[in-house]
């Protein structure tokens, strides 16, 4: 590990998964920083460079109020009373300028890199100008003492370059990147840094911002013939020797020769910016150092450049040509960077050179700063500050690649994760890459340039902070000595390590407004808005507050509340008023705006609230648009009756079918099926609304508004006994039904019908020459009465001939053998008719037994089954015989005849035979 001379404590450095990762202590801000004029430069959509930048001059010792500015660079936006600037030192580290293996830390031996001191060398703080400064320069005063001393020197014989810039800092409501943004590149004396402030959101608009190569400068290769006054172990000699290459820029100071990789263009400073020198291996501060020639006197060992540092520390140049001595310069040291502390990617080294033409050999330029703080960012997006890569030779050493530059980005709120940071290290140029020869034809390729430095307030979504590749040499690929950059560093940080001026979207209040309901609304009933006003700014609110609510149409606002608001309701409008202090990060207590939702109401409606007030001045996020679903549901309740609950067949029924809409909303589509059982036959349909179609037994309803009512009245006749049962059940509606339990109403009647039965009997036995009588007794064992007309037939059989029939309320005629009865007075159930009688008479020659059958009919029965009954009856003879007998004299002489007359005589009532007298 390259030694740096810093003090130990101040950070950790931790390797995983090959990127650094810094621990960094707290660093309080200012307290007295103060704050400048938030959003001052409105909204904009940022493209080109935006900052001025002025270069320092003499000293700005720490708690001064005054610094001296050259004039500016940059941006045509000069530094007017309120605005924001930052004020960071660039070049401020001492090495050892020995010509020994202590050169840079001071330490012996390899490698030869590093510092002995940072001094002021990559501070930096925002202040806020009191006073304005024209482009040409001038006085700036701040409104609070410096936190740092920054100085601004010419390169000595024992110290190099010291440079400060104030960069005036655009302070913007809200902004939006295109991949236009960018910085100016550093000059030596400003540039290099794009830098903004955003009160409220920065979009990052899917844009790819760079400042790639707009860091620390490349040393610049020159062609040299070689010359006497140098060593093939150099560290450092003088850029008016003829031999060895130029170191890079960086922290330390700056070259004689440089080199921009990004335009391609040069610079001659004309004066050595390190002590003792600008070229050789050594490596100053955190720039990668010049190649060093082993045969200074031909310069034609072509090693190569060693890579520039800033997170991660640069890679070696690559070994001689011919003498394949390791005489490449030494990679730039680490920066120990802090949220207080930030640094460019400083530039490679070039590679030593005799052969090639142009700028080859040159080393890349190191990716330039970013800074920014933001109320919270939206979108995605890329920034990226990679190093750069220098120019490839042909049979000549390589330069070093440029350092990944440094990023920073502070968030008041919300996250990162949209967000893609490249702060990568540069590669190594390639010595001779084209040629076949292999190792006789090995030229030193350059070093790779380290990574860079990332730091937020909440991890991005991506970070790539990988050190560059080295270069190789030929058609082989060889490294031949030359290594790459080390990965950079990242950390999290917190807004207060900032040093200096606050950021606008800490010295303001920003209100912010959610807005959520439960979805989805009902037609015809309640729903319920929440309105949440958060303050995400820095400081509490101030002032009053007001939340306005215009609800859509379809939506009418009733009532609106929340604990310390004042709300009003004016037809669609509603607003809430309060002069309550939320503090940063607070919230006010919600609002709650209830809403009747219309019959009418669109399915989906948008409802928008604003805040504004309390303090603000980021409006970009003041509204908050709620999208809310509104849904139908009708509650469709069938209910039926019948007009009786008991009907005797033949008789009609009504039953009456009720359709409510219980609501919430009004139905459409509604539709009953009411199919009539067996037992019923359709007579007719009375539909309040719709059509009822007895076919199918569908009832097509339509429409049924919220509370609203239907009837449909069918009347059937009844055409069987016993239970009936008719049900009607909703089979569709357009709408959500949310009780399903009363889709369906069932009515059952009991179908009832006489039941006429006939009964006949007689006494004893029948006599022939006699008469007889036979009973007839009518019943219903129905369960319903009889009606019409009840005939009773009763044919006799032979032997037996009806005389007379009669009973009480009975019609009776007797033809022939035939006896008729009649009668249409209602039989009650469980009832019976008086008893019908008929005589006979019985014939001489009646036959025994005789069987007699009489039937009923009539009355509206159903079951005849039992309308006979037969009576069985037994048919005998009786016949009174006497005997009378007379003598023809009373008195008779003895021996006198008399005469006896015996009559025998039947007296009936029937024949007799066999009849003897003895």
């Amino acid at each position: 590990m390259a030694h740096s001379g810093q003090r130990g404590g101040t950070l950790a450095l931790l390797l995983a998964a090959g990127v650094i990762a810094l621990v960094i202590p707290s660093i309080p801000a200012s307290a007295a920083g103060g704050c400048a004029t938030p959003g001052r430069d409105g909204t904009a959509t940022l493209t080109g460079v935006i900052n001025t930048y002025y270069p320092g001059s003499g000293t700005a010792a720490a708690a001064s109020t005054t610094i001296t500015l050259g004039a500016a660079t940059g941006a045509a936006t000069p530094i007017a009373i309120g605005d924001l600037v930052l004020v960071i030192q660039m070049q401020d580290a001492s090495i050892n300028s020995t010509n020994t293996g202590a050169y840079g830390d001071g330490v012996a031996g390899d490698p030869a890199t590093g510092w002995t001191a940072l001094n002021s060398a990559g501070l930096y703080e925002y202040a806020v100008a009191t006073s304005a400064v024209p482009l040409a320069g001038g006085a700036l005063t701040v409104s609070s003492g410096l936190v740092n001393t920054y100085t601004q020197a010419a390169p000595t014989l024992t110290q190099g370059q010291r440079d400060f810039q104030v960069i005036r800092v655009p302070q913007y409501v809200a902004a939006t990147l295109t991949a236009g943004l960018t910085a100016a590149a550093f000059n030596g004396s400003t540039g290099g840094v794009l830098v903004f402030d955003v009160d409220g959101a920065l979009n990052l608009n899917g844009a790819a911002v760079s400042v790639s190569q707009e860091g620390f400068r490349a040393g610049l290769a020159r062609q040299l013939a070689g010359g006497a006054g140098g060593s093939g172990t150099d560290y450092v000699n003088l850029s008016a020797n003829p031999f060895h290459a130029q170191k890079g820029e960086g922290i330390a100071g700056t070259p004689q020769y440089v080199y921009n990789s990004l335009a391609g263009t040069t610079a001659n400073n004309l004066i050595d910016g390190y002590p003792n020198g600008s070229t050789a291996r050594g490596a100053p501060g955190t720039a990668g150092g010049g190649g060093t020639d082993p045969h200074p006197t031909g310069n034609d060992q072509n090693t190569g450049g060693g890579g520039g540092a800033n997170g991660g520390t640069g890679g070696m140049g690559g070994n001689s040509w011919n003498s394949n001595l390791a005489m490449g310069g030494f990679g730039g040291t680490a920066f120990p960077a802090t949220a207080a502390r930030l640094t460019a990617g400083a530039g490679g080294g070039s590679g030593t050179r005799n052969n090639s033409s142009g700028n080859a050999s040159s080393g890349g330029s190191g990716g330039g700063i970013v800074m920014i703080r933001t109320g919270s960012v939206t979108g995605t997006g890329t920034i990226t500050a990679d190093g750069g890569i220098g120019v490839t030779p042909l049979n000549d050493g390589g330069g070093g690649g440029g350092a990944g530059g440094s990023i920073v980005v502070v968030t008041q709120t919300g996250a990162l994760a949209g967000l893609t940071a490249n702060a990568r290290g540069g590669a190594g140029t390639d010595a001779w890459p084209a040629d076949p020869g292999g190792a006789p034809d090995y030229h030193g390729p350059g070093g790779g340039g380290g990574g860079g430095v990332v730091l937020m307030t909440n991890a991005l979504g991506t970070v790539n902070l990988n050190g560059g590749a080295n270069g190789t040499t030929t058609t082989a690929a060889n490294a031949y000595g030359a290594t790459p950059g080390a990965a950079g560093t990242q950390a999290i940080i917190t807004a207060s390590q900032i040093p200096g001026a606050g950021s606008g979207a800490s010295c303001t209040s920003d209100l912010t407004i959610a807005k959520s309901h439960t979805d989805p609304f009902v037609r015809g009933s309640t729903g319920t808005y929440n309105l949440t006003v958060s303050n995400v700014g820095g400081t509490a609110t101030s002032g009053t507050s007001t939340v306005t609510d215009t609800l859509p149409a379809g939506l009418t606002p009733t009532a609106a509340s929340g604990t310390g608001w004042t709300c009003g309701i004016v037809a669609q409008t509603v607003t809430c008023t309060s002069t309550a202090v939320v503090a940063s990060n607070g919230s006010f207590p919600a609002i709650s705006i209830t809403v009747n939702v219309a019959q009418s109401a669109a399915s989906s409606v948008t409802n928008t609230a604003t805040v504004s007030g309390g303090g603000e001045v980021n409006t970009a996020n003041d509204t908050a648009t709620d999208l809310t679903n509104v849904v139908s549901r009708a509650d469709i309740a069938v209910a039926k009756i019948a007009s009786s609950g008991t009907v005797t067949v033949g008789s009609t029924v009504t039953f009456t079918v009720t359709v409510t809409n219980n609501g919430p909303s009004d139905a459409t589509g509604v539709q009953i099926t009411d199919q009539l059982p067996a037992g019923l036959t359709f007579v007719s349909a009375a539909p309040s609304q719709g059509t009822y179609t007895s076919g199918t037994g569908i009832w097509d309803i339509g429409a049924v508004a919220s509370s609203a009512s239907v009837t449909l009245t069918l009347t059937a006749t009844v055409t069987a006994t016993g239970s009936l049962t008719n049900t009607a059940t909703k089979t569709a509606e357009n709408e959500t039904d949310p009780v399903a339990a009363n889709n369906s109403a069932s009515v059952t009647i009991t179908g009832q019908a006489p039941d006429l039965t006939i009964a006949k009997s007689h006494v004893g036995s029948f006599v022939r020459g006699s008469t007889g009588s036979y009973s007839i007794t009518v019943s219903n064992i129905g369960a319903a009465a009889s009606s019409g007309l009840v005939t009773v037939s009763d044919t006799l059989p032979a032997g037996l001939t009806p005389s007379t029939a009669s009973g009480t309320g009975w019609t009776c005629g007797i033809a022939g053998q035939a006896v008729t009865c009649t009668r249409s007075d209602a039989l009650a159930a469980a009832g019976s008719y008086p008893v019908i009688t008929i005589v006979v008479a019985v014939s001489q020659v009646a036959a025994s037994p005789l069987t007699n059958t009489a039937t009923v009919a009539g009355g509206n029965e159903l079951n005849t089954a039992n309308d006979s009954a037969s009576d069985s009856t037994a048919i005998t003879s009786q016949a009174d015989i006497g005997v009378a007998k007379i003598a023809s004299s009373g008195t008779v002489t003895v021996g006198s005849n008399v005469t006896f007359t015996i009559t025998a005589s039947n007296l009936g009532p029937s024949n007799a035979t066999g009849v003897m007298v003895t």
